[in-house]
């Protein structure tokens, strides 16, 4: 479900990279993409809710885990969006996504109690 939320459509990847595509910079330009930005925090939030309702580690390791996890793949879809032409890769996309396995997280531990 990430990889096909976040990669579509798929016939632009090229066999080279775009990394002068990158956007390093946290939160540049998301005032105008606040969209995009909404919607890779709501893409996460399910991610941190099960990673939660389904670990038996203890409810701060499990939602550190989860945050953990989801910047990993979170990093991962970037990298892939490098050599996409369609698509830009960003930080902030990281940062977001992270920020939304978080809030899952912490509402799986709220519904526990």
């Amino acid at each position: 479900m990430f990889l096909y939320a976040t990669t579509w459509p798929w016939s632009d990847f090229q066999g080279h990279s775009h990394w002068d595509r990158i956007n390093w910079r946290p939160f540049a330009g998301a005032g105008e993409n606040l969209r995009e930005v909404a919607l890779n925090v709501l893409l996460f939030i399910p991610f941190g809710y099960l990673h939660v309702r389904l670990s038996t580690l203890p409810e701060r390791a499990a939602v550190m885990k989860a945050a953990s996890l989801a910047c990993v793949l979170s990093v991962s879809v970037e990298i892939l969006q490098v050599f996409m032409h369609n698509h830009f890769a960003s930080v902030t996309d990281v940062a977001m996504g992270v920020s939304g396995a978080l809030v899952g997280g912490f509402l799986a531990v709220r519904g526990r109690h």
